[in-house]
């Protein structure tokens, strides 16, 4: 494993941040040549890999759990000591001790200041450092993964996730967070395909098949399907009975680490219940909004034959037949469609489009091409009209609520009131 050997003697700070630097500028080299060798492609991100020390334990717990310690050893402190001790060292002694802890817990986590973890566009790379020395290095492709175990921890600090990533040699590799989502365009489409053909996709213990779902020898249909619990805020998965709305008894109880490619099973739940597969006489195209408009953007969803073989959709269109062409990379959404999000040209009157996937295979809807009509916003003004009355016409009166108490200007005028003086 490459290796910066630390000088001999003291070294000043400088030299520190220079031995620091020179091994971040060493893991990027690394990651840099990993990349290339399994194509990974452009880097989107990355960040700095620390392990927690307690596991079950989050920050905010942790830290109370330390003001505790020292509130019970400033107790136990009192105690023991005479009562004309000075109280500024048992103050003292108080902050020494949270001091001292506070650099026990850096210990932990300062050898692997220089561990990194780098996602790609295709793929990841991990590289484990201790010191001054790399100690470990994971890459994979997301195309070469067949398998993602998501193992979870419940402790008070809630649940923490763990993914593991297994290639189809059966190697095991640690995984980011956003495994399960990156490699959903490889893996979902083979599922998918498998589900439309009528097999039956495994789940470790579960099976999933166009009847419904598979567990110790009991099936549940889709009609009678009621809810799905995923891994996120609890360790085990569940499975509820249509007439179960309140969750009373799970009717199927897994561990998250006992099902493999758990995120897939969830979407392709999700793809038989709210999706369903194209049929003959289905729309495979829609739009958000149903009718595009000029100037604005429209979402455009496509769900036509390529999406149980196609790990990227690429979408073909032009306007007012076939002017302007343009190819947008599509995004492949949980329900097992894709989706891209287009600006209407100005002038446009229709939208014309095509897709293909990867292996350039394309869905031009049987040489009649995807057509969308598009609309124009009309803005009204508002009009206004003014009135001229007549010369002879008199002015309305500005006092619209005249006071009961008081007489009316026409009652003072036109209409006099009698004298009511008695004699």
């Amino acid at each position: 494993m490459p290796q910066i050997r630390k000088k001999k003697g003291s070294s000043s700070g400088l030299d520190r941040k220079q031995e620091d630097l020179l091994i971040q500028q060493l893991v990027q080299q690394e990651a840099m040549k990993l990349s290339i060798e399994h194509e990974l492609g452009t880097l989107k991100s990355e960040k700095q890999h620390q392990k927690p020390i307690f596991p079950r334990l989050s920050g905010c717990m942790f830290s109370l759990l330390m003001l505790f310690c020292a509130v019970i050893s400033l107790i136990f402190l009192i105690a023991l000591l005479p009562n004309d001790f000075p109280a500024i060292i048992c103050i003292f002694v108080l902050v020494l001790f949270v001091l001292l802890s506070c650099l026990w817990v850096r210990s932990f986590s300062y050898p692997s200041r220089h561990s990194r973890e780098f996602l790609y566009e295709r793929g990841w790379v991990h590289i484990q450092c201790k010191d001054e020395q790399i100690i470990e290095i994971c890459a994979i492709n997301w195309r070469d993964v067949a398998i993602i175990w998501h193992e979870t921890v419940s402790g008070d600090g809630g649940v923490l996730h763990d993914y593991r990533l297994q290639d189809y040699h059966g190697n095991l590799l640690k995984g980011p967070k956003s495994s399960e989502q990156m490699t959903l365009p490889y893996l979902f489409p083979q599922i998918l395909s498998a589900y439309k053909r009528g097999a039956s996709v495994s789940f470790g213990p579960l099976a999933v098949h166009q009847g419904g779902i598979v567990y110790k020898g009991k099936l549940l249909s889709w009609h009678d399907f009621g809810s799905l619990d995923r891994c996120d805020s609890s360790a085990k998965l569940s499975i509820y009975h249509r007439k179960d709305p309140f969750h009373r008894r799970a009717w199927a109880a897994v561990y998250c680490h006992q099902v493999p490619n758990v995120a897939l099973l969830h979407h392709l739940i999700r793809f038989r219940l709210f999706s369903r597969y194209p049929e003959p006489g289905r729309i495979s195209l829609s739009s958000v909004p149903a009718r595009p408009v000029v100037d604005r953007r429209a979402t455009i969803i496509y769900s036509g034959h390529l999406i149980f073989s196609a790990r990227s959709i690429t979408m073909h269109w032009g306007y007012n037949n076939w002017n302007g062409i343009t190819d947008t990379e599509m995004t492949l959404q949980r329900d097992g469609t894709w989706k891209a999000t287009i600006l209407v040209p100005s002038g446009a009157t229709g939208l014309n489009m095509a897709f293909h996937d990867q292996g350039n295979t394309w869905d031009n809807n049987s040489s009649d091409n995807y057509n969308l009509g598009v609309r124009t916003l009309t803005r009204s003004l508002f009009r206004l009209s003014f009135y001229w009355p007549p010369s002879h016409a008199r002015a309305p009166s500005l006092q619209s609520f005249p006071d009961p108490g008081q007489r009316s200007q026409r009652d003072v005028q036109g209409n006099p009131q009698p004298d009511r003086r008695e004699g």
